[in-house]
């Protein structure tokens, strides 16, 4: 660690991840997103990017367990009735969706439906915790904050979907709510490359991006008991 402005900064990436203060936050890995019976795929939009990050985030959450790093998981929800939706997030949604409102893409990931659920390869385990939201960001109006506090976590790993969306809101509030902030670059995707590539190029900037599997050695490094 070193001293910035009277405060202790962890100063390397072990530092950051070591488990005993770290969860990995996994967002939005939903039938809708990733499966080809899900919204994105039905929809015509090419969800193999999205399919490609699924086995790393699956070697990465067993190195998490393994290291005893918590878990979190993330789900897009929409109200069967849309209620969710405001004007302004309607209109937001509908300017690339000519659509309209009864069209697929604002219901990707409602309550109850087969796309809202984890996709089965990552499925939670019983006693790890999975947030309901309803907006890209995992901290808007969601009890996230209150978890990881409660449970000692001040460092967060992000892994899921999609990048330029939930993956990027949830990292930029999770460094507004003085986090530290880690985006692991093969367990995030999108349906679209160039946004995809955009946002990984914005998170550069300010976050740490290892693949899994320099995260995996790092936490197999770290005795289970520290």
């Amino acid at each position: 660690m070193r001293e910035v402005a009277g405060k202790l900064v962890y100063d390397s990436l072990p530092e950051v991840v070591h488990p005993s203060h770290t969860a990995v936050v996994v967002v939005d890995m939903q039938n809708d997103y990733c499966h080809p019976e899900g919204v994105t795929a039905t929809s015509g939009k090419d969800t193999s990017l999205l399919n490609q990050i699924i086995p790393p985030q699956a070697r990465l959450l067993d190195a998490a367990r393994k290291a005893g790093v918590k878990v979190i998981y993330l789900k897009n929800t929409v109200a069967p009735d849309l209620s969710t939706y405001g004007g302004g997030w309607l209109y937001s949604n509908l300017r690339n969706r000519p659509a309209g409102l009864d069209g697929l893409p604002l219901r990707r990931t409602v309550d109850g439906a087969f796309g809202h659920d984890i996709v089965q390869a990552l499925t939670p385990e019983p006693r790890e915790h999975v947030v309901r939201k309803n907006r890209p960001s995992g901290f808007m109006h969601t009890n996230l904050d209150l978890l990881l506090r409660a449970h000692g976590v001040n460092s967060i790993v992000v892994t899921g979907c999609v990048t330029e969306g939930c993956v990027l809101a949830t990292a930029r509030d999770g460094t507004f709510l003085d986090y530290y902030v880690t985006v692991v670059r093969d367990c995030v995707g999108s349906a679209n490359p160039s946004l995809h590539d955009a946002a990984l190029a914005i998170m550069a900037a300010s976050y740490d991006m290892p693949a899994a599997e320099e995260l995996a050695a790092l936490w197999a490094e770290v005795p289970a008991s520290t």
